[in-house]
Protein backbone atom coordinates (compact mmCIF):
# COMPACT_ATOMS: atom_id res chain seq x y z
CA UNK A 1 0.00 0.00 0.00
CA UNK A 2 1.29 3.52 -0.68
CA UNK A 3 2.58 5.59 2.25
CA UNK A 4 -0.15 8.18 1.65
CA UNK A 5 -2.90 5.60 2.06
CA UNK A 6 -1.51 4.45 5.42
CA UNK A 7 -1.17 8.08 6.52
CA UNK A 8 -4.83 8.73 5.71
CA UNK A 9 -5.94 5.49 7.37
CA UNK A 10 -3.96 6.43 10.47
CA UNK A 11 -5.49 9.90 10.52
CA UNK A 12 -8.99 8.41 10.16
CA UNK A 13 -8.36 6.03 13.07
CA UNK A 14 -7.03 8.76 15.34
CA UNK A 15 -10.00 10.97 14.59
CA UNK A 16 -12.48 8.17 15.23
CA UNK A 17 -10.91 7.64 18.64
CA UNK A 18 -10.68 11.34 19.42
CA UNK A 19 -12.36 14.35 17.93
CA UNK A 20 -14.19 14.59 14.63
CA UNK A 21 -12.45 16.06 11.88
CA UNK A 22 -6.23 23.40 1.06
CA UNK A 23 -5.81 23.68 -2.13
CA UNK A 24 -8.12 21.45 -4.15
CA UNK A 25 -7.35 21.40 -7.81
CA UNK A 26 -10.67 23.02 -8.80
CA UNK A 27 -10.38 21.17 -12.11
CA UNK A 28 -14.08 20.72 -12.73
CA UNK A 29 -15.59 23.82 -11.11
CA UNK A 30 -13.70 27.07 -10.94
CA UNK A 31 -12.95 28.18 -7.40
CA UNK A 32 -15.07 31.18 -6.49
CA UNK A 33 -13.35 34.40 -5.48
CA UNK A 34 -14.05 35.76 -2.00
CA UNK A 35 -16.41 38.69 -1.94
CA UNK A 36 -17.05 39.58 1.69
CA UNK A 37 -14.99 40.92 4.57
CA UNK A 38 -15.16 38.54 7.52
CA UNK A 39 -12.87 40.52 9.84
CA UNK A 40 -12.09 44.14 8.95
CA UNK A 41 -10.22 43.99 5.64
CA UNK A 42 -9.50 40.28 5.78
CA UNK A 43 -10.95 37.88 3.25
CA UNK A 44 -11.86 34.38 4.36
CA UNK A 45 -10.38 31.50 2.35
CA UNK A 46 -12.00 28.06 2.27
CA UNK A 47 -10.35 25.22 0.35
CA UNK A 48 -9.33 21.58 0.32
CA UNK A 49 -5.96 20.86 1.87
CA UNK A 50 -2.95 20.19 -0.29
CA UNK A 51 -0.51 17.28 -0.13
CA UNK A 52 -0.29 15.04 1.81
CA UNK A 53 -3.91 15.57 2.98
CA UNK A 54 -5.53 16.32 -0.37
CA UNK A 55 -8.80 14.45 -1.08
CA UNK A 56 -8.26 10.76 -1.74
CA UNK A 57 -10.25 7.74 -2.92
CA UNK A 58 -8.89 4.24 -2.52
CA UNK A 59 -9.70 0.55 -2.22
CA UNK A 60 -8.48 -0.86 1.09
CA UNK A 61 -8.52 -4.35 -0.40
CA UNK A 62 -6.07 -3.47 -3.20
CA UNK A 63 -2.83 -5.42 -3.24
CA UNK A 64 -0.82 -2.84 -5.18
CA UNK A 65 -0.75 0.88 -5.90
CA UNK A 66 -1.99 0.47 -9.47
CA UNK A 67 -5.10 -1.34 -8.17
CA UNK A 68 -6.06 1.02 -5.37
CA UNK A 69 -8.44 3.03 -7.58
CA UNK A 70 -10.11 -0.04 -9.12
CA UNK A 71 -13.30 -1.45 -7.65
CA UNK A 72 -15.17 -4.70 -8.23
CA UNK A 73 -18.65 -5.59 -6.91
CA UNK A 74 -18.53 -5.91 -3.14
CA UNK A 75 -15.48 -3.63 -2.72
CA UNK A 76 -15.54 -0.58 -0.46
CA UNK A 77 -14.80 2.84 -1.92
CA UNK A 78 -13.04 4.84 0.81
CA UNK A 79 -13.21 8.62 0.40
CA UNK A 80 -11.45 11.19 2.59
CA UNK A 81 -10.72 14.88 2.48
CA UNK A 82 -9.36 17.67 4.66
CA UNK A 83 -10.36 21.34 4.51
CA UNK A 84 -8.58 24.56 5.47
CA UNK A 85 -10.11 27.85 6.59
CA UNK A 86 -7.90 30.92 6.99
CA UNK A 87 -7.69 34.59 6.11
CA UNK A 88 -5.94 35.95 3.06
CA UNK A 89 -3.24 37.49 5.26
CA UNK A 90 -2.52 33.88 6.38
CA UNK A 91 -3.90 34.42 9.88
CA UNK A 92 -6.24 31.76 11.27
CA UNK A 93 -9.73 32.05 12.78
CA UNK A 94 -10.13 32.18 16.54
CA UNK A 95 -10.80 29.09 18.62
CA UNK A 96 -14.43 30.12 19.10
CA UNK A 97 -15.14 30.48 15.35
CA UNK A 98 -16.93 27.73 13.45
CA UNK A 99 -17.80 27.54 9.76
CA UNK A 100 -20.61 25.26 8.58
CA UNK A 101 -20.21 23.99 5.04
CA UNK A 102 -22.04 21.62 2.73
CA UNK A 103 -20.20 19.02 0.69
CA UNK A 104 -21.67 17.16 -2.27
CA UNK A 105 -20.12 14.18 -4.06
CA UNK A 106 -20.95 13.28 -7.65
CA UNK A 107 -20.12 10.36 -9.91
CA UNK A 108 -19.12 11.94 -13.21
CA UNK A 109 -18.11 10.62 -16.60
CA UNK A 110 -15.49 13.29 -17.27
CA UNK A 111 -15.25 15.50 -14.17
CA UNK A 112 -17.08 18.39 -15.87
CA UNK A 113 -20.12 18.96 -13.67
CA UNK A 114 -23.39 18.49 -15.56
CA UNK A 115 -26.61 18.03 -13.62
CA UNK A 116 -28.25 15.97 -16.35
CA UNK A 117 -25.37 13.50 -16.69
CA UNK A 118 -23.75 13.22 -13.27
CA UNK A 119 -25.05 11.12 -10.38
CA UNK A 120 -25.21 12.76 -6.95
CA UNK A 121 -23.98 10.16 -4.48
CA UNK A 122 -24.68 12.26 -1.40
CA UNK A 123 -24.75 15.76 0.06
CA UNK A 124 -23.86 16.30 3.72
CA UNK A 125 -23.52 19.09 6.24
CA UNK A 126 -20.15 19.60 7.89
CA UNK A 127 -18.72 22.11 10.37
CA UNK A 128 -15.15 23.40 10.41
CA UNK A 129 -13.26 22.59 12.56
CA UNK A 130 -15.53 19.84 13.96
CA UNK A 131 -18.93 18.92 15.35
CA UNK A 132 -20.23 15.82 17.09
CA UNK A 133 -23.59 16.19 15.32
CA UNK A 134 -22.59 16.63 11.68
CA UNK A 135 -21.22 14.10 9.21
CA UNK A 136 -17.78 15.71 9.04
CA UNK A 137 -15.58 18.57 10.11
CA UNK A 138 -12.16 19.71 8.98
CA UNK A 139 -11.52 16.04 8.23
CA UNK A 140 -14.10 13.90 6.43
CA UNK A 141 -14.27 10.16 5.89
CA UNK A 142 -16.86 8.12 3.98
CA UNK A 143 -17.30 4.57 2.77
CA UNK A 144 -19.42 3.49 -0.17
CA UNK A 145 -20.16 -0.17 -0.81
CA UNK A 146 -19.90 -0.70 -4.55
CA UNK A 147 -22.49 -3.02 -6.14
CA UNK A 148 -23.28 -5.12 -3.05
CA UNK A 149 -24.74 -8.49 -4.09
CA UNK A 150 -24.07 -7.38 -7.69
CA UNK A 151 -26.80 -4.74 -7.51
CA UNK A 152 -26.09 -1.58 -9.52
CA UNK A 153 -26.00 0.56 -6.38
CA UNK A 154 -23.65 2.54 -4.20
CA UNK A 155 -24.46 2.45 -0.48
CA UNK A 156 -22.66 5.28 1.34
CA UNK A 157 -22.15 6.13 5.03
CA UNK A 158 -20.14 8.75 6.91
CA UNK A 159 -17.51 7.84 9.48
CA UNK A 160 -17.69 7.84 12.43
CA UNK A 161 -21.18 6.36 12.35
CA UNK A 162 -24.11 7.34 14.54
CA UNK A 163 -23.96 11.11 14.24
CA UNK A 164 -27.27 13.00 14.34
CA UNK A 165 -26.78 14.56 10.90
CA UNK A 166 -24.48 11.92 9.52
CA UNK A 167 -24.97 9.74 6.48
CA UNK A 168 -26.06 6.16 7.04
CA UNK A 169 -26.58 3.48 4.35
CA UNK A 170 -27.61 6.01 1.72
CA UNK A 171 -28.51 4.06 -1.43
CA UNK A 172 -28.03 5.45 -4.96
CA UNK A 173 -29.01 3.60 -8.12
CA UNK A 174 -26.19 3.80 -10.68
CA UNK A 175 -27.72 1.50 -13.31
CA UNK A 176 -27.83 4.16 -16.03
CA UNK A 177 -24.29 5.29 -15.27
CA UNK A 178 -22.93 1.75 -15.59
CA UNK A 179 -23.78 1.44 -19.27
CA UNK A 180 -20.44 -0.25 -19.91
CA UNK A 181 -18.09 -2.29 -17.73
CA UNK A 182 -15.35 -1.57 -16.83
CA UNK A 183 -16.27 2.08 -16.45
CA UNK A 184 -13.71 4.82 -15.93
CA UNK A 185 -15.24 7.64 -13.91
CA UNK A 186 -14.48 10.67 -11.77
CA UNK A 187 -15.60 11.39 -8.23
CA UNK A 188 -16.30 15.11 -8.06
CA UNK A 189 -16.35 16.73 -4.60
CA UNK A 190 -17.83 20.22 -4.25
CA UNK A 191 -17.79 22.04 -0.90
CA UNK A 192 -19.20 25.50 -0.12
CA UNK A 193 -19.51 27.54 3.07
CA UNK A 194 -23.15 27.74 4.16
CA UNK A 195 -22.96 31.39 5.29
CA UNK A 196 -20.92 32.52 2.28
CA UNK A 197 -22.00 30.17 -0.51
CA UNK A 198 -19.82 31.90 -3.10
CA UNK A 199 -16.79 30.51 -1.25
CA UNK A 200 -16.40 27.03 -2.72
CA UNK A 201 -13.73 24.57 -3.70
CA UNK A 202 -13.82 21.38 -5.76
CA UNK A 203 -11.65 18.36 -6.36
CA UNK A 204 -11.93 15.38 -8.68
CA UNK A 205 -10.60 11.86 -8.25
CA UNK A 206 -10.34 9.10 -10.83
CA UNK A 207 -11.55 5.54 -10.32
CA UNK A 208 -12.50 2.48 -12.34
CA UNK A 209 -15.66 0.48 -11.71
CA UNK A 210 -15.31 -3.15 -12.84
Amino acid sequence: MPHLKFALIGLTTSLLLGCGGGGGDGAAIEKSSSSGNTDANKELVFEFSGSPLEPSVFNLAAFSEDQENQFSPGDIISLTWNTDVYYDDLSVPGFDETFPYTASVYLSEDGAFQVEDDVELFSVQCVFPSSEQTACGQFASFRCDYAPDNRHELVCSSLPAGRERGLESHVVDITEFLNVIPRTAELLIVACLDNEPEKCDSHQLSLQLN
